[in-house]
């Protein structure tokens, strides 16, 4: 939500940045957006004396209302519509970094393929490495479907796994020697070749189900 408001502040304030933001969404297939507008509400009482008291402190201590930013994009067929960008919303954000942060940049995304459709997740990669020279761009991922597109070097993909005192192991696939070049990563990892993969005890789940029906 941070990232979201910090990303309609800018385009409240900024044209060129607002300008770029459409481009950016209508050439990955969102429609034909011709404008963006936001919508800022003051946050109600109601709702501020229910925060945290030391949210409410810092809140004081600005001597203003804090307020919450909607938007709606304006879509131009034949005549314009407003909707919402609930589904658009994850590409929104990621407009951020491909425009401001591709140069001297360490930029850090948890779970990136979230809401993004794989041919969104990977030309929003294949911009990144294309735009920045001097940049690095750090996140975690569940797609599987990544190790087998060509964007991520053996050296760049790393899996992490859980021992049994509960600490984080972090292995490349350069750590496993006889890779061969045309083998396909995703394969290999769901054979698990390269170990990380979640272990479930499928007949305990079922025990447990079976006895709360009971």
């Amino acid at each position: 939500d941070g990232l979201s408001d910090f990303i309609l502040r800018k385009i409240e304030k900024d044209d060129s940045f607002k300008n770029k933001v459409i481009g950016l969404l209508e050439a990955s297939d969102f429609g034909s957006i011709s404008d963006i507008i936001i919508e800022s509400h003051e946050i109600p009482d109601t709702v501020l004396k229910i925060l945290p008291k030391e949210v409410q402190d810092e809140i004081a201590k600005k001597g203003e209302k804090p307020t919450r930013r909607d938007a709606k994009f304006v879509h131009h067929y034949d005549n314009d519509y407003e909707l919402q960008i609930y589904g658009t919303k994850r590409m929104l954000e990621l407009t951020l970094p491909l425009i401001e942060l591709a140069n001297s940049s360490v930029l850090m995304i948890d779970e990136i393929e979230s809401s993004l459709h794989q041919s969104l997740l990977e030309t929003f990669l294949q911009l990144f490495l294309e735009i920045s020279d001097d940049s690095q761009l750090l996140f975690t991922t569940h797609n599987l479907d990544l190790l087998d597109s060509d964007l991520l070097r053996d050296d760049e993909v790393w899996f992490c796994f859980k021992t049994d005192k509960g600490n984080s192991i972090y292995n490349s696939i350069t750590d496993y020697k006889c890779i061969r070049k045309e083998a396909s990563r995703k394969r290999l990892y769901m054979a698990d070749k390269f170990g990380a993969l979640p272990i479930i005890d499928m007949q305990k789940l079922k025990g447990l189900f079976n006895a709360k029906k009971n």
